[in-house]
């Protein structure tokens, strides 16, 4: 409602509240009041020969006014009465109008986009009201120069706007994160909520009225009143509201929960401070700067987006991290400092006394020593103390994390420590599946160690990713935990994993810059994202989990072969030979069988060797599935194997040998969309003769016989085993 007219009356400066006398309170820089020399403090008494008592008085002076015409202004300024020639009119749209439209557009937008969001959340139809009511207060005509019922009318609104606001906003305070258990033992409390709220703004409202009418003889002042409510309702009603939200954030009973009662709490200090910083201000008697005017439509503003975004968005960002580590370690740590100088200062002051500047100056210096020895510990302390008594969920997953990272060496063996990392990230994070690969050391292919998710297809057991793959180079780079969103865009492979897994998240396993495996982390079971700390955390434990995956990577390599898992050459003929002594020793039965895959030349040249290291191990798990615990299997050569079986005869090798040929010849393995290979393999077998003397036969006797029934078996038609079943 800001009109030519107005402006063309304005001088540019505000009277003060509280003060009998029509005092200038502050003066708006470049305006016709600050030219002519009006200075805050002043107090005017006479404009164009009008006595000036109240703002009635010069409203009717004002209304006179013209644009540009001089108009003279008496003003009383240290004991002496100073005329001014003030020509009134300012620009019709200043930047503090198009800022105060602004918020108002802001406001409106804000509540409507809450009502059509959360039709079902009370939440919204709280959070509409209360914008609407402050995009309405804002809107009022705060200065129609020459009305004299504006500034009354403007008045009462503003009063009973502010009343139901008062109401509105204790009443979603109390709903955020959710009811207070106040309100469910109680319901009539929300009813009181807007009765003392519509009682607090009636009251100034109603003394408006009787001033207005004539009636002057009352207990109180539309100017005591006036200042009772900016200088004890409001700081009364800031410092409640506060209060609440922090009960919120203490009886929060998820982090979901506590993320939004502290984003709500962020937004609304702004608010709070900058309330009681113009009280102290005015108690003080102090003028109000300029750039607290230019400040409001922010501060307003701040605390309803905070509102929205907790009720509906507030995962956008982790505000958690943002108040812990900005707010509440920088205020206790500030205290703390504050503290310690303050005691340093007395015991300095008293030391003076004592002994004299100079050793207070040692003494000083002395303290500040044992501080900087200090601040560490009581920083770790400190946090420590807040992470344990206000994000207990979080001092409890860094814990849990830490002792994940501790159990996984004592494990041993890289599967048993995979199905373990697995299971626990799942039930820590309450994660619908979690998947983990780690990557051969010799071609880079990511082969899947353990997961959660027990409907993954075959290809699930390998990623087929060159080193180099976008995807993998952006992980290696962040070092962080990436959304899987982030990531398909630029990487098919893990796009097609994702999927797979339905993961939303991916972490990288780094040691140093080399990527050494990954996690692949589901959505949750409460549909919550991953937060800022937990990523922190899970970052941290990659890193730890990943060097111990190496360590005993490294300890194993002598031994296993890294492609598929199984014993190398060396390693697998050592235990044929202690297999050899031992049938020998006690006079039992050993078969070994040398299997090779039918054509698999084929395979890598039709569709790369990263297919072909695919098949190999995944050929490598289902003849370890196929065997029993006591047997052995290596990879004798490239597409090689040898099986090694203690305690069994010709017959029940060949079973066992059966049942590998079978399986394998069943085996398909995606190796790109739409794109499966699969192999057959044949089998050559050789029995140990107990009868000969344990020098005259060797292992190379048995791997002889066995190759050579591999022959046979290749030249009568692959997909066999040699011999055949034993008659009988």
């Amino acid at each position: 409602m800001v009109t030519k007219r107005v402006m063309d009356h304005r001088v540019g400066f505000v009277v003060g509240k509280g003060t009998t006398s029509f005092t200038v309170d502050s003066v708006e820089p470049g305006l016709p009041g600050s030219r002519a020399g009006l200075k805050p403090g002043d107090v005017i008494v006479e404009v164009d020969g009008v006595p000036i008592h109240e703002e009635a008085d010069y409203n009717r002076a004002a209304n006179r006014f013209r644009r540009g015409r001089r108009s003279t202004f008496i003003v009383e300024r240290g004991g002496e009465r100073i005329p001014l020639a003030i020509r009134p009119g300012t620009p019709f749209f200043t930047a503090l109008d198009a800022l105060g439209l602004l918020t108002i557009l802001a406001y409106l937008i804000l509540g409507l986009a809450a009502l059509a969001w959360g039709e079902s959340d009370p939440r919204s139809w709280l959070l509409f009201l209360f914008s609407a009511a402050v995009a309405l207060e804002l809107s009022l005509p705060g200065d129609l120069i020459g009305i004299n019922w504006a500034p009354f009318a403007t008045g009462i609104a503003i009063y009973i706007l502010n009343g139901f606001q008062i109401g509105v906003e204790l009443h979603l305070a109390s709903m955020i994160p959710t009811p207070r258990r106040y309100l469910v033992r109680h319901p009539w409390i929300v009813p009181m909520f807007y009765i003392a709220g519509i009682l607090l703004g009636l009251g100034p409202a109603l003394v408006m009225c009787l001033h207005r009418a004539g009636i002057r003889d009352l207990p109180v002042t539309v100017e005591a009143t006036d200042m009772f409510f900016s200088n004890v309702v409001f700081p009364v009603w800031a410092i409640t509201i506060t209060a609440i939200l922090f009960t919120g954030v203490r009886q929060a009973r998820s982090p979901r929960e506590r993320s939004q009662a502290l984003l709500v709490l962020f937004g609304v200090l702004p608010w709070a401070i900058y309330t009681i910083l113009l009280t102290l201000w005015t108690w003080g008697g102090g003028t109000v700067p300029a750039l607290v005017t230019w400040l409001q439509p922010f501060v307003l503003l701040i605390y309803p987006v905070a509102v929205f975004i907790a009720i509906f968005r507030y995962q956008l960002f982790d505000i958690e991290v943002v108040v812990r580590k900005g707010l509440i370690y920088g205020t206790l740590t500030g205290l703390m400092l504050l503290l310690f100088y303050a005691a340093i200062g007395a015991g300095g002051a008293l030391v003076s006394k004592l002994l004299g500047e100079v050793s207070s100056v040692w003494v000083f210096s002395g303290a500040t020593l044992i501080l900087g020895l200090l601040a560490s510990p009581l920083h770790r302390w400190v946090q420590q103390a807040i992470d344990r008594k206000v994000f207990p969920e979080r001092h409890q997953l860094r814990n849990r994390l830490v002792t994940l990272s501790n159990e996984l060496p004592a494990l041993g063996k890289l599967p048993a420590m995979g199905r373990h990392v697995v299971s626990e990230l799942q039930r820590t994070f309450a994660a619908r599946n979690v998947t983990l690969l780690l990557a051969d050391p010799a071609t880079g292919i990511m082969g899947e160690l353990a997961s959660t998710d027990n409907e993954a297809t075959d290809f699930s057991h390998s990623l087929l990713l060159a080193p180099d793959d976008p995807g993998l180079t952006a992980l290696r780079k962040s070092k962080r935990p990436t959304p899987v969103r982030q990531l398909v865009a630029i990487s098919a492979g893990l796009a097609q994993r994702a999927a797979l897994h339905d993961a939303v998240l991916v972490v990288p396993l780094l040691v140093g810059d080399r990527l050494v495996g990954l996690l692949f982390l589901g959505p949750r079971e409460s549909d919550e994202s991953y937060g800022s700390e937990e990523l922190e955390l899970l970052s941290l434990f990659a890193q730890n989990a990943a060097t111990v995956f190496e360590n005993v990577r490294l300890f194993q390599s002598a031994t296993f072969e890294g492609l598929t898992g199984l014993y190398r050459r060396e390693a697998i003929l050592e235990r044929l030979k202690h297999e050899l002594e031992r049938a020998f020793r006690y006079h039992r039965p050993l078969t070994i069988g040398m299997a090779d895959l039918d054509h698999f030349k084929r395979i890598n040249d039709q569709h790369g060797h990263l297919a072909g290291d695919a098949l190999l191990k995944r050929i490598a798990e289902e003849i370890k599935r196929c065997l029993r615990t006591s047997d052995a299997v290596g990879r004798y050569g490239g597409e090689e194997f040898l099986l090694v079986l203690p305690e069994t005869d010709l017959a029940g090798a060949w079973a066992a040998a059966e049942k590998v040929r079978s399986s394998i010849a069943a085996l398909e393995v995606l190796v790109a969309p739409g794109v499966t290979v699969s192999a057959t393999v044949s089998i050559g077998l050789a029995e140990l003769d107990l009868d000969a003397a344990p020098g005259e036969a060797t292992i190379y006797d048995l791997i002889r016989i066995a190759d050579e029934n591999l022959l046979k078996a290749k030249r009568t038609g692959r997909n066999r085993i040699v011999p055949p079943l034993p008659e009988g």
